[in-house]
């Protein structure tokens, strides 16, 4: 330390040295950085290449999987794919028995079973409200990694659309789904429960169930009438999906 302590001279001497050494050390840290990117024009023309033929270019929803060729050639741009990749696996995860049962409970084959499943009802709303928490959830971690993304111009106009059709639209489409099946499970449960309470008055006709009371008739008529309804809000709900998968 006592050469901090000398004339002038010596100070302005050991600055120039240490600004040498400063100078060194980054013009090694450049080589190195240029070094270790001198492919990074390649990676990313190939990862653009993947995102607009695989996912842009193809109608309806595709997850295409990486090869371990296609990992290599991205090099750290893979991690990008996967903020979108991932987000399908949390939604897979998600889309579990109870959407598929949600969907079949709007559109009943056989009213006279009808009463008999209403214990699936309650079952189906706790499913969909947790199918909402986790697809919100899955949405809000992967729009948070893509906000950010740190990302050339070229990459960013084809990466913005990918992450649209991937990941913006599902979540969109299955958030409107939910309520849509929600609303959809109310009337058809409030005709299970009435067809239970007055099993002893109703009688079924060629899967169609009627009664000789007068009230007992035009309330199922009421009831049936507001099934119908919801069955279509329902099957609107079906059309997205196909849209969303299919492109059609």
């Amino acid at each position: 330390m006592s050469r901090w302590k000398g004339p002038l001279r010596g100070q302005l001497g050991m600055f120039r040295q240490l600004r040498g050494v400063a100078a060194l050390v980054a013009l090694a840290i450049l080589s190195l950085s240029l070094g270790g990117c001198g492919d990074e024009p390649a990676q990313r023309h190939a990862f653009i290449d993947f995102l607009q033929r695989r996912i842009i270019d193809r109608p309806g929803l595709h997850i295409p999987i990486m090869s371990e060729q296609d990992i290599k050639n991205f090099g750290p741009y893979a991690d990008q794919y996967r903020i979108m990749n991932g987000f399908h696996h949390q939604v897979d995860r998600a889309v579990s028995q109870d959407l598929a049962r949600a969907m079949q409970i709007g559109t009943p084959r056989s009213l006279a079973e009808l009463p008999g499943k209403r214990g699936l009802f309650p079952v189906v709303i706790q499913g969909m409200t947790r199918f909402k928490a986790e697809i919100e959830t899955a949405q809000a971690q992967a729009d948070a990694a893509h906000a950010a993304l740190k990302q050339p111009p070229d990459l960013k106009a084809v990466y913005d659309v990918a992450y649209g059709r991937m990941v913006s639209t599902p979540a969109a489409v299955f958030l409107d789904l939910v309520p849509s099946i929600l609303n959809t499970i109310k009337p058809v449960e409030e005709l299970a429960d009435f067809l239970d309470q007055n099993r002893d008055a109703i009688e079924f006709r060629d899967g169609q169930p009627t009664s000789k009371n007068t009230f007992i008739r035009g309330r199922l008529a009421s009831l049936m009438d507001a099934a119908t309804a919801s069955a279509k809000a329902s099957e609107e709900g079906r059309r997205k999906l196909r849209v969303m998968s299919e492109g059609k």
